[in-house]
């Protein structure tokens, strides 16, 4: 499995740093990490350790992903 490190910024907001060892889903409502906002969907991204880097996922959400 790889692992791979992701910085996660919000503004306004101190930068965190995740160690992703597995995937990971962010959003409003969700068992890894909630991210609050207006524009935040309940289950709205996946992140992935892969190979070369972190693959990113949208969930449907309305807004959008950007990376």
């Amino acid at each position: 499995m790889s692992e791979m490190t992701e910085t996660v910024k919000a503004p306004g907001a101190t930068p965190l740093v995740l160690l992703l060892v597995g995937r990971v889903i962010l959003g409003r409502e969700c068992d890894a990490l909630i991210v609050s906002g207006p524009r935040v969907s309940r289950r709205h991204l996946e992140l992935e350790p892969v190979d070369h880097g972190v693959m990113v996922s949208d969930l449907g959400s309305r807004t959008g992903t950007a990376r």
